[in-house]
């Protein structure tokens, strides 16, 4: 009798055991797919673009950082005006975009990223492509800076600034 009654203590020990592992199991494979934080944009970060050409289907950018922070990288979008859907021009994966049509470089302190007050360019982008000759179109630059390490992962994306850009044969 007595082995009896320890060897249905040792079935439940047993049982509560794989309980709790198959539980740590399943914890430890649905961490992955939660999503972690979103960096966040601080306060006081803004470009303006201070000279947009659009000539012969390739386009070149001239902005100045009128914020309070260094600005990293910067997203460039082109489209037709009154749609919500544009042309990413300078997608970072693409083998045509090189390191510094993404990301931006300071010329007078020589260190990446754009400080407050200094000027930065952007491309030549090929987007004849995207656009015709004699036409207007909505280009949409948003800025995004590193809030920690520098991967992509801790990049924060910032409200984007929007102007007109008149293609030219």
């Amino acid at each position: 009798m007595k082995s009896r009654g320890i060897s249905e203590i040792v079935s439940y020990v047993l049982l509560v055991s794989i309980a709790v592992a198959i539980s740590a199991l399943v914890y430890a494979f649905l961490r992955l797919y939660i999503p972690k934080a979103q960096p966040e944009c601080p306060d006081g970060i803004s470009l303006a673009v201070t000279n947009a050409e659009c000539t012969s289907g390739v386009l070149s950018l001239n902005v100045q950082n009128t914020g309070r922070y260094k600005v990293s990288a910067a997203y460039v979008r082109l489209g037709d005006i009154g749609r919500e859907f544009k042309n990413w021009i300078n997608d970072p994966n693409s083998p045509n975009v090189k390191y510094n049509d993404f990301y931006l470089y300071d010329a007078v302190k020589k260190e990446p990223g754009l400080f407050p007050g200094n000027d930065g360019s952007l491309g030549p982008f090929a987007v004849s492509s995207i656009v015709a000759p004699n036409n207007k179109y909505n280009l949409e630059i948003q800025p995004a800076v590193f809030t920690g390490k520098k991967t992509i992962e801790e990049l924060a994306l910032c409200p984007p600034i929007e102007q007109i850009v008149d293609c030219t044969p």
